[in-house]
């Protein structure tokens, strides 16, 4: 088969595939779809931490897609029934304005969440408490005092209670006294009217409590090592104890074995002689006689009638006790030295309370009787029987 001549042209290079002239179209934009009411992750206003509440409500709305004209009406799901049941009938609520519906929700609920304001006269109080005391034992106790020293300065000189100066100078003051003097020396101003800033203050003081300071944990090393040495004491006795305890258990001729020495015997306390049985039987029955007797007497005399004695006639079982049943109170009501009080009581003519006597002293009878005679100049034949007697 005859050879096809070859061409003598130059082979023709592939062209190339010509260039793609759409363009890819932009990715589409991801929501986070908005978790429903009473869900773990969904926020939930129950009439405090409203600007929490809020910001949280935002963020999921806007990364949910929700636009805030839906905001409004979608909120009152997302409240407690407190606080739906104050806010689902208030027309902001039902509207489409969401800048409306937020400011209705903070005029009601704000007050909640307003924060005691800072005091000078609490911060003052703190300070020199805290300034009394010797030292801080450790980091965290100073952590803890700047701690409730920032909670108390609070935005003191934002609302221009005080200075900065001021609010340096107090924290210096309300360190413990130790820890001013090892930190005075090192300050960058001692003067009270360019206090350094609480940075450099706590920044010198923490210095105090790191481990390669010359006192660091002093009083803790030494009381751990004493706790240390305080357990090994013990375990100590209680070794000594269990070996005392073994020993004990022992047969005792083990023990001499052991020791190569003889067992000592404990000796025997003495006998101590012991009464006849009929002795002592012939004592207990007379105790007991004596025993029944007296009480026999007891009950006999709480069994006795008490006797009545009046402190007006100082007369005994005449009449019963009280003023109103003795015929000489009567007598003295009737003739105008004594009276009733509006309750009852028998009382001077002024009111006042009658005087204390003791038995067998005088009757109050005699008393009232003679200042009768006095007051009235009657002869001697006109006192009462009852004193002449």
């Amino acid at each position: 088969m005859p050879v096809q001549p070859q061409s003598s042209a130059a082979p023709t290079a592939p062209t190339a595939p010509a260039a793609a002239t759409t363009a890819t179209p932009m990715a589409a934009r991801l929501f986070t779809p908005f978790p429903r009411p009473n869900h773990h992750n969904a926020p939930k206003f129950k009439g405090v931490d409203i600007e929490e509440f809020l910001e949280d409500f935002e963020s999921l709305a806007a990364h949910a897609g929700i636009q805030d004209t839906e905001l409004p009406k979608k909120l009152v799901r997302y409240c407690s029934k407190a606080v739906r049941e104050v806010i689902e009938h208030l027309p902001q609520f039902n509207a489409a304005d969401w800048d409306d519906a937020k400011t209705a929700l903070r005029e009601l609920y704000e007050s909640n969440d307003r924060r005691p304001k800072a005091s000078w006269p609490k911060l003052l109080e703190f300070t020199t408490k805290t300034g009394k005391n010797t030292t801080f034992k450790s980091r965290s106790e100073l952590d803890a005092y700047t701690r409730q020293f920032l909670k108390l300065s609070g935005d003191l000189v934002s609302r221009k209670v005080t200075t900065d100066n001021d609010i340096n100078l107090r924290f210096y003051r309300g360190l413990p006294s130790m820890v001013r003097q090892r930190i005075y020396g090192k300050l960058s101003s001692t003067k009270t009217n360019a206090m350094p800033d609480i940075a450099e203050l706590l920044r010198e003081t923490r210095k105090l409590y790191e481990p390669d300071d010359i006192d660091y944990n002093t009083d803790e090393d030494e009381a751990h090592l004493m706790d240390e040495e305080s357990d090994e004491d013990s375990k100590a006795d209680d070794s000594d104890d269990l070996d005392s305890d073994s020993e004990d258990e022992r047969p005792q001729k083990h023990k001499a074995k052991a020791k190569g020495k003889p067992a000592v015997l404990p000796m025997p306390a003495p006998a101590v002689p012991q009464p006849p049985a009929e002795d002592t039987l012939e004592s207990l029955t007379r105790r007991m006689e004596r025993l029944t007797i007296l009480v026999e007497q007891q009950q006999a005399a709480q069994r006795a009638p008490k006797s009545k004695h009046c402190w007006m006639c100082d007369n005994t079982d005449t009449h019963p006790i009280g003023y109103r049943f003795c015929p000489e109170a009567e007598k003295l009501v009737s003739e105008g030295i004594l009276k009733y009080s509006s309750t009852g009581k028998l009382v001077r003519l002024d009111g006042s309370d009658l005087p204390m006597v003791r038995a067998g002293a005088g009757a109050l009878l005699t008393i009232f009787a003679q200042k009768f005679m006095l007051q009235k100049g009657r002869a001697e034949n006109a006192i009462h029987p009852r004193i002449r007697a």
